[in-house]
């Protein structure tokens, strides 16, 4: 299951915000689920959800399969600029810490500018998540240098085996567990929200 808890370090800019998960993997990708239900009462610049965990159908695990995250911005139509849907940010994590062991706990990944490039997406299926960001954020082989949204921001969400999600969904309170940062650089942390931040 994955459980899309909100975004960190978001701009004041009159939207809402919707977040797609799909599961992506050498036998293919499943259809994706969304987030449904905003929490109004949360930060504009930390917007959290209210929707249930996500829960895939099992299917044949692969090592590197992994959760795409695709992060879509609504325009006010009522603003000054026109209304409409579009995709700012993306990003991923894995599902397995090893053969048939599901990744668990409570995490939170960079958000990257953009669509994902097919090609990422194609190595994340042979390769480790880890590996692969780090090539196309520092020197791509092929293809322009993956960006990170400006300014840095965090997705934040839980993972794990869908029997065991009870226990981290009441973990989801700021005073409990604070989320484990992923993929981020160390030389990047400072300049990424942290769990409290409320947005720019």
């Amino acid at each position: 299951f994955v459980l899309v808890e909100g975004l960190r370090g978001m701009t004041t800019e009159k939207c809402l915000y919707k977040v797609t998960a799909e599961v992506v993997s050498e036998s293919g990708a499943v259809v994706s689920q969304f987030t449904a239900h905003h929490d109004f009462s949360s930060d504009i610049g930390c917007p959290c959800f209210l929707d249930e965990p996500f829960v895939f159908p099992k299917g044949k695990s692969t090592p590197n399969a992994v959760i795409l995250f695709r992060v879509f911005k609504m325009m006010d139509p009522s603003a000054d600029q026109p209304g409409g849907i579009l995709q700012i940010a993306w990003s991923a994590t894995k599902i397995f810490v090893e053969e048939n062991v599901a990744r668990h706990g409570r995490f939170a990944v960079p958000l990257y500018a953009g669509v994902p490039v097919p090609k990422i997406l194609d190595e994340m299926k042979s390769e480790r998540i880890d590996q692969v960001m780090l090539r196309w954020t520092t020197n791509p082989s092929s293809g322009p240098k993956l960006e990170y949204l400006k300014p840095y921001a965090l997705l934040v969400f839980c993972q794990g085996d869908a029997l065991r999600s009870q226990e981290l969904i009441t973990q989801r309170d700021p005073f409990h567990t604070d989320p484990r940062t992923l993929l981020v650089p160390s030389r990047l942390k400072r300049d990424f929200p942290c769990q409290d931040d409320e947005g720019y």
